[in-house]
């Protein structure tokens, strides 16, 4: 975001980055080598100022970083997508595989979708369809998701559909 004041703290193992502006109440990236050997981004938290919510923001900053980090060779994004349908304040666990992050499904998850999604192993694989959707919102919840920074991904198709269904441009 324009404006922005970024700090830069570093470890052995990762590198920090902790974004101030005032839309934001907080904003952490870590860039660090995951167990693969590759380099990648994980997203610790993206909090907007309730005023700044549901404008297509952090959509849109999402999609910046995604942009610029598969330009620069990460590999992928990593989050901890949180909560449930019953959290007050986190949808992480719904908003996050809407813009392409995904995650194997549980086998108490697997065990309870009904025969027309029996199909699916992946949170993606849900998202497919309104119905998988509407089953998810009622009985997902938070863990760590990915979004796959190939060009030619899975998580990049479902982000661009969901920008141009909503309009919302990077």
């Amino acid at each position: 975001m324009d404006d922005s004041r970024i700090q830069v703290a570093e470890s052995a193992k990762a590198i920090f980055l902790t974004v101030r502006h005032r839309m934001l109440t907080e904003m952490i990236r870590e860039i660090r080598t995951g167990e693969d050997g590759l380099v990648l981004i994980v997203n610790e938290s993206f909090l907007l100022k309730t005023e700044y919510q549901n404008q297509g923001l952090g959509v849109r900053s999402f999609a910046i970083e995604a942009t610029e980090a598969s330009a620069q060779d990460f590999s992928k994004i990593v989050t901890e997508a949180v909560g449930s349908r019953d959290s007050a304040h986190f949808n992480g666990y719904y908003t996050w595989p809407r813009l392409g992050y995904d995650a194997e499904l549980e086998p108490g998850e697997r065990a309870r979708l009904p025969e027309p999604l029996q199909y699916a192993t992946t949170v993606l694989d849900l998202m497919d369809s309104e119905e998988g959707r509407a089953w998810w919102y009622e009985n997902g919840a938070g863990r760590l998701m990915e979004f796959d920074l190939k060009p030619d991904s899975r998580s990049w198709a479902i982000l661009n559909r969901y920008m141009q269904e909503n309009g919302i441009r990077s």
